[in-house]
């Protein structure tokens, strides 16, 4: 071969290859021949760069589905209740959460306002923390309050509430737990002290 041309493909200064064309004859390649191997390369490039992409965004989006096949899973199996919610709005709820608050099991409850399972002295409190948190506080709240059950009666509760930005925004991951078991131990706690202590100055 008398000539070559070598034409790169993909864009300075990570290319992922060369175009070579040889010719049997020297001085093969005229100007406008050498214009019509660079388009090529070009449409080369183009046309791998946009398989490469198809193919990322292919990847993406299963690794997208099973990251969120898993936390679906976690979330239903999980022993304390979980609410996904947006503006006080439910998105997304876990079966735990249902029977926390008495819900029918086949309850879906998306589009409920979160703050109804709250007392509601508690209310105001609630919708001003999530409107801090999807404001874009970083703030993670946990604290305890009352919550209120869909028949009406209220429990102890424990809330622990982050921000999550998903796709489509900014919402809410918030866990709940009834401390009605606890409360019950520790008051049982504090009156056996009580009672050693009357026993106690009794003896003295």
């Amino acid at each position: 071969y008398q000539a070559m041309a070598l034409l790169p493909l993909g864009h300075a200064p990570a290319g992922f290859g060369l175009l070579v064309v040889l010719a049997r004859q020297p001085q093969a390649f005229s100007e406008e021949e050498q214009e019509l191997l660079t388009e090529l390369a070009a449409d080369v490039t183009f046309g791998v760069e946009a398989l490469r992409d198809r193919e990322q965004a292919r990847r993406a989006k299963t690794s997208l589905a099973v990251s969120e096949s898993r936390l679906s899973s976690i979330m239903m199996q999980a022993p304390i209740g979980i609410i996904l919610s947006r503006e006080t709005r439910i998105i997304d709820c876990n079966p735990a959460f249902r029977r926390l608050v008495r819900e029918p099991l086949e309850a879906t409850l998306v589009g409920e306002s979160a703050t109804r399972y709250f007392a509601d002295r508690e209310r105001d409190s609630v919708k001003a923390r999530n409107q801090r948190r999807e404001g874009g506080s970083t703030e993670v709240t946990s604290y305890e309050c009352t919550g209120c059950r869909a028949d009406g009666s209220e429990f102890p509760m424990q809330v622990h509430a982050q921000v999550v930005n998903l796709p489509d925004g900014p919402a809410t991951l918030g866990f709940f737990s009834d401390l009605s078991e606890r409360f019950r131990i520790e008051e049982a706690l504090r009156l056996r002290s009580l009672l050693m202590d009357q026993i106690h100055d009794a003896v003295v």
